[in-house]
């Protein structure tokens, strides 16, 4: 390759893969997703967004009394279910979609092409590229120095 590494050798099918692997950039970290199934759920392990407002409900009815159909979000207004307290916390929860939980994290992954040693130019590599750089144009920008770059 053209950095000087080895690539990675595989084959699949009968075909053969070369690979490159690849580091996730700095802050970023990979996770291991699988779909909570049916057995979970009957076992009641509950999303998590269900979970905290379940816990804010049950704090709630322990400071103040109050409990899930007659809580107060703090303004006044009563009659806000578990859903719409976690709403209007700032959660969003959506208890009939599938829920996930993270089984894994990683830190590097590997890709591979058929026909060709894997380039920079390549899809995954210019998606962790394009990671990097979304970093840096959404980053704040003092007005030091945008008037240090005028000053130029």
């Amino acid at each position: 390759m053209a950095d000087g590494t080895v690539p990675l050798e595989a084959a699949f099918r009968g075909r053969r893969l070369l690979g490159r692997r690849l580091p996730l950039p700095e802050g970023y970290t990979g996770l291991i997703l699988e779909k909570m199934d049916a057995a979970a759920a009957a076992a009641g392990v509950e999303p998590p967004c269900k979970r905290q407002a379940t816990d804010a409900a049950r704090t709630r009815e322990e400071t103040d009394g109050t409990s899930g159909a007659a809580a107060r979000d703090g303004e006044g207004r009563e009659g806000l279910d578990e859903a719409e307290a976690a709403a209007e916390a700032g959660e969003v929860c959506f208890p009939h979609a599938a829920q996930w939980q993270a089984v894994g994290r990683f830190s590097s992954f590997a890709y591979w092409n058929h026909d060709g040693v894997p380039k920079a130019g390549d899809g995954p590599a210019r998606a962790c590229d394009w990671l990097r750089i979304a970093k840096e144009l959404h980053a704040p920008i003092s007005i030091e120095d945008v008037e240090a770059q005028l000053a130029k």
